[in-house]
């Protein structure tokens, strides 16, 4: 893709949180939630923040065909979630900078 596909992007403690308020709340057989930022993040966005979070240059290369069947726009419709009383706990910036934390932690020669 050229970079301006978006994804709707979350860290996996905000999914823990949302599935635990739906199991609190008595969420009825069947009903659908929906999980999600409830916005979307470009892959560009998301490759220059990995990159300053990393300190590094970006370096940037598109391929510009996409795969087959990707959708250019993805996002969640929260609605139901945020009627709970939901709301992401962790920022999109705040999971990169944990995730490029927990990354350095590994020992170089364990991440195989």
């Amino acid at each position: 893709g050229d970079g301006g596909e978006t994804r709707d992007l979350s860290h996996v403690n905000n999914a823990v949180a949302a599935a635990l308020l739906i199991a609190d709340c008595g969420a009825k057989n069947g009903e659908v939630y929906n999980f999600g930022a409830g916005a979307s993040t470009s892959i560009n966005d998301l490759a220059h923040t990995l990159c300053l979070a990393m300190d590094a240059a970006p370096a940037l290369r598109y391929t510009l065909s996409g795969r087959a069947g990707d959708a250019r726009r993805w996002s969640a419709d929260v609605e139901r979630l945020r009627a709970l009383g939901y709301t992401p706990s962790i920022t999109y910036e705040e999971g990169i900078s944990d995730t490029v934390a927990w990354f350095r932690s590994i020992p170089a020669d364990s991440r195989k």
